[in-house]
């Protein structure tokens, strides 16, 4: 297994808006690092004769074909929107703070 670089948990935690103490970064480093390291050696793995999945526990890949099908109507589908703005659905905004 080779080093793995060192981990910026401070940056860390702010990309996944957690707010830790030293203490608590200096708690989870090694946890983190366990995982860093076992995802490494999955990066080892083979995998060039190895078949797509379509889901997760499947024994079978069946896909359908990929033809165009006609949408909904825009008024029907605005028409089930919880808000909705002109002709498009209106959300809360969730990234990047208030506003």
């Amino acid at each position: 297994m080779s080093a793995q670089p060192a981990i910026d948990l401070t940056r860390l935690a702010e990309l996944a808006r957690l707010s830790l103490s030293a203490d608590e970064q200096e708690a989870l480093r090694p946890q983190l690092e366990r995982i860093l390291a076992q995802l490494a050696e999955l990066e080892q793995v083979p995998l060039d004769d190895t078949p797509a999945m379509v889901r997760a526990g499947s024994t079978s890949t069946v896909l359908r074909s990929d033809e165009p099908q006609p949408s909904l109507p825009r008024e029907a589908l605005l028409a089930r929107a919880p808000q909705a703005d002109e002709s498009f659905y209106s959300v809360p905004k969730t990234v990047g703070g208030e506003g």
